[in-house]
Protein backbone atom coordinates (compact mmCIF):
# COMPACT_ATOMS: atom_id res chain seq x y z
CA UNK A 1 0.00 0.00 0.00
CA UNK A 2 2.76 2.49 0.88
CA UNK A 3 4.59 1.72 -2.38
CA UNK A 4 1.43 2.47 -4.39
CA UNK A 5 0.96 5.84 -2.66
CA UNK A 6 4.59 6.84 -3.25
CA UNK A 7 4.36 5.82 -6.93
CA UNK A 8 1.14 7.81 -7.32
CA UNK A 9 2.73 10.90 -5.74
CA UNK A 10 5.74 10.57 -8.04
CA UNK A 11 3.39 10.33 -11.03
CA UNK A 12 1.54 13.49 -9.93
CA UNK A 13 4.81 15.39 -9.45
CA UNK A 14 6.07 14.33 -12.90
CA UNK A 15 2.73 15.35 -14.45
CA UNK A 16 2.83 18.79 -12.80
CA UNK A 17 6.44 19.39 -13.86
CA UNK A 18 5.57 18.36 -17.43
CA UNK A 19 2.53 20.66 -17.50
CA UNK A 20 4.55 23.62 -16.18
CA UNK A 21 7.26 23.06 -18.79
CA UNK A 22 4.61 22.93 -21.50
CA UNK A 23 2.99 26.19 -20.34
CA UNK A 24 6.34 27.95 -20.02
CA UNK A 25 7.12 27.06 -23.65
CA UNK A 26 3.66 27.89 -25.02
CA UNK A 27 3.90 28.98 -28.66
CA UNK A 28 3.62 32.72 -29.30
CA UNK A 29 2.08 34.54 -32.21
CA UNK A 30 4.13 37.25 -33.90
CA UNK A 31 2.62 40.08 -35.93
CA UNK A 32 4.35 42.01 -38.69
CA UNK A 33 3.21 44.79 -41.02
CA UNK A 34 4.13 45.47 -44.62
CA UNK A 35 4.14 49.17 -45.45
CA UNK A 36 6.10 48.88 -48.68
CA UNK A 37 3.06 48.90 -50.97
CA UNK A 38 0.80 51.26 -49.05
CA UNK A 39 0.67 54.96 -49.89
CA UNK A 40 0.10 57.53 -47.15
CA UNK A 41 -3.36 56.91 -45.75
CA UNK A 42 -3.65 53.60 -47.64
CA UNK A 43 -4.33 50.09 -46.41
CA UNK A 44 -1.71 48.04 -44.57
CA UNK A 45 -1.07 44.28 -44.79
CA UNK A 46 -0.60 42.47 -41.48
CA UNK A 47 0.85 38.96 -41.22
CA UNK A 48 0.58 36.63 -38.24
CA UNK A 49 2.84 33.63 -37.63
CA UNK A 50 3.61 31.24 -34.78
CA UNK A 51 6.97 30.79 -33.07
CA UNK A 52 8.21 28.06 -33.08
CA UNK A 53 6.88 27.40 -36.61
CA UNK A 54 4.54 24.44 -37.03
CA UNK A 55 1.60 23.55 -39.24
CA UNK A 56 -2.14 23.50 -38.70
CA UNK A 57 -2.69 26.94 -37.18
CA UNK A 58 -5.74 29.09 -37.83
CA UNK A 59 -5.26 32.76 -36.99
CA UNK A 60 -7.57 35.00 -34.98
CA UNK A 61 -7.34 38.75 -35.47
CA UNK A 62 -8.25 41.47 -32.97
CA UNK A 63 -8.60 45.25 -32.98
CA UNK A 64 -9.13 47.47 -29.95
CA UNK A 65 -8.85 45.73 -26.59
CA UNK A 66 -7.76 42.17 -25.87
CA UNK A 67 -11.23 41.44 -24.54
CA UNK A 68 -12.74 42.18 -27.96
CA UNK A 69 -14.18 39.55 -30.28
CA UNK A 70 -12.05 38.36 -33.22
CA UNK A 71 -12.36 40.39 -36.41
CA UNK A 72 -14.82 39.25 -39.07
CA UNK A 73 -14.87 39.69 -42.84
CA UNK A 74 -16.84 42.91 -42.27
CA UNK A 75 -13.93 44.35 -40.22
CA UNK A 76 -10.98 43.59 -42.50
CA UNK A 77 -10.03 42.03 -45.83
CA UNK A 78 -8.78 38.50 -45.17
CA UNK A 79 -6.15 37.70 -47.77
CA UNK A 80 -5.59 34.33 -46.07
CA UNK A 81 -5.91 33.02 -42.51
CA UNK A 82 -2.49 34.47 -41.62
CA UNK A 83 -2.73 37.74 -43.61
CA UNK A 84 -5.22 40.62 -43.52
CA UNK A 85 -5.52 44.04 -45.12
CA UNK A 86 -6.63 46.84 -42.79
CA UNK A 87 -7.27 50.54 -43.13
CA UNK A 88 -5.34 53.05 -41.00
CA UNK A 89 -6.35 53.71 -37.43
CA UNK A 90 -6.35 51.28 -34.57
CA UNK A 91 -4.36 48.77 -32.62
CA UNK A 92 -4.20 45.18 -33.93
CA UNK A 93 -2.89 41.86 -32.67
CA UNK A 94 -3.39 38.17 -33.40
CA UNK A 95 -3.05 34.68 -32.00
CA UNK A 96 -3.05 31.19 -33.43
CA UNK A 97 -5.35 28.34 -32.57
CA UNK A 98 -5.60 24.68 -33.54
CA UNK A 99 -7.23 21.46 -32.43
CA UNK A 100 -10.61 20.62 -30.93
CA UNK A 101 -11.02 21.99 -28.33
CA UNK A 102 -8.97 24.90 -29.65
CA UNK A 103 -5.51 25.37 -28.13
CA UNK A 104 -4.47 29.04 -28.42
CA UNK A 105 -1.01 30.56 -28.60
CA UNK A 106 -0.07 33.57 -26.56
CA UNK A 107 -1.24 36.87 -28.07
CA UNK A 108 1.16 38.70 -30.36
CA UNK A 109 2.41 42.14 -29.49
CA UNK A 110 0.09 44.84 -30.73
CA UNK A 111 0.76 46.85 -33.87
CA UNK A 112 -0.61 50.36 -34.23
CA UNK A 113 -1.78 51.50 -37.64
CA UNK A 114 -1.64 55.30 -37.68
CA UNK A 115 -3.43 57.44 -40.20
CA UNK A 116 -0.98 59.57 -42.14
CA UNK A 117 -3.31 61.69 -44.20
CA UNK A 118 -2.74 64.66 -46.49
CA UNK A 119 -5.32 67.39 -46.19
CA UNK A 120 -5.72 70.28 -48.60
CA UNK A 121 -6.85 73.57 -47.11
Amino acid sequence: MITVVIDFHQYIIEFIVSALNFLANKPKATLSRDDTASPAGGNVTLTCSVIPPSSGWTYFWYRGTKTSEPLTKQDAVFISSDKILVSPGGLYWCRGGRGNPVYYTKYSRSVGIDCICNFKI
